[in-house]
C-alpha cells in the first residue's frame, strides 16, 4: 500500500500534507533500515536484544508498522516467552488513550444521574454553564 495515493482523498491542509508525508518517509526509511533483521530465516536467539530494541522503537512509532511489529513480537516470543501464549498478531492499531469524561459526565456521575435535569438544584445552575461549553 503507497498511503501518499490517499493523501489527496484526506480532509487535510496543505501544510498538513507535508507533515502527513515527512511522517511515512521517516516510516519507509525505518521499514527499509530494519528489512534484514525481518527474516525468519536468519533469525537467531543471539539478536534478542536487537529485536527487543527495534520492536520497541516500533511500539512508540507515529505509523503502525503491522509486518515487522508482528515479526518481532512473534520471534521474542519464540526465544525468551514471558507468557504461555505467542502474542496475537496486529492488523490495526489500537488506541492507548482512554477517553476521558467531561465535567458534565463526571457531575452527572457524582450525583448518580443521567439527565442534567435530575441534578438537584444547587447544582442545576453548574450544569447548564457546562452544557452551554459542549
Amino acid at each position: 500500500i503507497n498511503l501518499t495515493d490517499e493523501i489527496p482523498q484526506l480532509p487535510f491542509q496543505p501544510e498538513e500534507e507535508d507533515v502527513l508525508n515527512r511522517i511515512i518517509d521517516n516510516a519507509q526509511y525505518f521499514r527499509d533500515h530494519i528489512a534484514r533483521l525481518c527474516n525468519p530465516i536468519v533469525s537467531t536467539e543471539a539478536e534478542v536484544e536487537t529485536q527487543r530494541f527495534f520492536l520497541r522503537k516500533l511500539e512508540g512509532a507515529e505509523v503502525l508498522l503491522s509486518y515487522e511489529t508482528n515479526f518481532f513480537r512473534q520471534e521474542l516470543h519464540k526465544w525468551c516467552p514471558v507468557a504461555p501464549e505467542p502474542p496475537p498478531i496486529l492488523e490495526v492499531s489500537l488506541s492507548t488513550r482512554k477517553p476521558r469524561p467531561t465535567k458534565l459526565q463526571k457531575m452527572l456521575a457524582e450525583y448518580g444521574v443521567d439527565n442534567p435535569d435530575d441534578l438537584p438544584e444547587h447544582a442545576k445552575g453548574k450544569a447548564n454553564s457546562l452544557r452551554r461549553k459542549a
